[in-house]
Parts: C-alpha cells; sequence; structure tokens
C-alpha cells in the first residue's frame, strides 16, 4: 500500500508538471496560429470578411485561437468591442498588441497593407523564435526538476 501512495504522489506530481509544461506550449501554438492567419490575410488581400470566415473554417484550431478569431469577427461584422481578457496565455502587453493589430488590418491601402503585414510578420517570428525558445528550455527542466522532487518526497516518506 505504502509503494501504491508513493507512485500515486510521484504521478500527481508530474500531471501538475505536465500543466504548467502546457503553458509554455500553448504559447508558442498561439503565435504559430495568428502568424498562419496573417499568412492567408496576406495572400487574400482584399480583407473580406467572406475570406476570413473561409479561411477559418479551412483551418483546424484550438479553442483559444478559434475564440481570437470569433471575437475578431463579431468585431468587424457588429462593431463589438475587440476584447480579448480570455486568453489567458498572453500578458497585458501582448494582449494590446495583438488588439491593435487586428483592429487596424483594413485601414489602408493595398501597399500599406503590404508593409503593415510584413512588420506583422517579423514581430510574430520574433515571438514565435522567443516561445519556442522558452518552450524547448523550460519544459524539460520543469518536467526533471519535478521528478526528482517526486522521487525525493517519495524517499523522504519511505
Amino acid at each position: 500500500m505504502k509503494y501504491l501512495l508513493m507512485f500515486a504522489l510521484i504521478g500527481v506530481i508530474m500531471i501538475v508538471a505536465q500543466g504548467v509544461c502546457k503553458q509554455y506550449r500553448e504559447r508558442y501554438v498561439l503565435y504559430e496560429a495568428l502568424n498562419d492567419f496573417f499568412r492567408q490575410m496576406r495572400l487574400n488581400l482584399g480583407f473580406q470578411k467572406q475570406k476570413i470566415n473561409q479561411i477559418l473554417n479551412q483551418t483546424t484550431l484550438k479553442r483559444t485561437n478559434r475564440d481570437i478569431y470569433v471575437a475578431y469577427l463579431n468585431y468587424l461584422d457588429n462593431g463589438d468591442n475587440l476584447d480579448l481578457d480570455f486568453v489567458k496565455v498572453l500578458d497585458d502587453t501582448e494582449r494590446e498588441q495583438l488588439t491593435n493589430m487586428l483592429r487596424s488590418l483594413g485601414k489602408n491601402d493595398t501597399s500599406g497593407e503590404l508593409k503593415q503585414l510584413d512588420a506583422y510578420d517579423i514581430y510574430l517570428k520574433d515571438k514565435m523564435d522567443r516561445t519556442k525558445a522558452e518552450r524547448d528550455k523550460y519544459c524539460p527542466l520543469i518536467t526533471k526538476l519535478s521528478f526528482l522532487f517526486a522521487i525525493g518526497l517519495a524517499i523522504l516518506f519511505v
């Protein structure tokens, strides 16, 4: 019975560690999906609402990404406020930057839009590189340290 409880303790600690690592993975996936969305917008430079719907229906998106795009469509269709406070993996400045990026689409002529999308592409690629580096650095570290901590607690309780 004692060994079963030790394995359960190790399992619970590892599940918590994977939950912490999930945040780093979701940030990378979010920026990757946003980069893909802006790339599709560049290809369909008309920025027509029907094209946005087609882009959304063609891609497989996680719930957070789909919620961002649905909020953006509501902003375009109904003039609702574009509020991205539900995105918990981003901090306030990243949410504000993303909101400004989405609001500014379709406000310029074609050459202005291309320059704007190029700037967004550079920003998103930088964010993707940073989040990938964080994910590759912290996820294995968290997993290993949690495993060692769990083994140490199990030994301590024996």
